[in-house]
């Protein structure tokens, strides 16, 4: 129920885990290395992008707009992402993480 909730801002939880984890000093400092291209190795942003990852893929398989032969939550991150109006340099991380969510086929192919 959590992943559909939004503060009276319109803030959803993976917009509110992003703005938690930038303002730590780790999380701030790991952000601005990806934003240069440096690799990012650390557990601790490891444990940050698992969670906004399945934050952003349920709150959008729980929409209309999710396909109903939904089988890998995860193709569908930057989706989730959209629907949740996070920062612009959340979409920069999440591509050079994983460069492959850009390309999600639709039932077409």
């Amino acid at each position: 129920r959590i992943v559909r909730v939004a503060t009276r801002e319109g803030v959803y939880a993976v917009a509110t885990l992003w703005h938690a984890y930038v303002q730590t000093i780790q999380g701030h400092m790991c952000i601005a290395h990806a934003l240069k291209g440096d690799n990012i190795s650390s557990e601790h942003f490891a444990r940050f992008w698992e969670k906004a990852k399945f934050l952003a893929s349920e709150y959008f398989r729980r929409t209309t707009a999710c396909p109903e032969e939904i089988d890998n939550r995860t193709r569908f991150v930057l989706h989730g992402l959209i629907q949740c109006n996070v920062d612009i340099s959340f979409f920069k991380i999440a591509l050079k993480i994983e460069p492959g969510l850009a390309i999600t086929p639709n039932a077409q192919g």
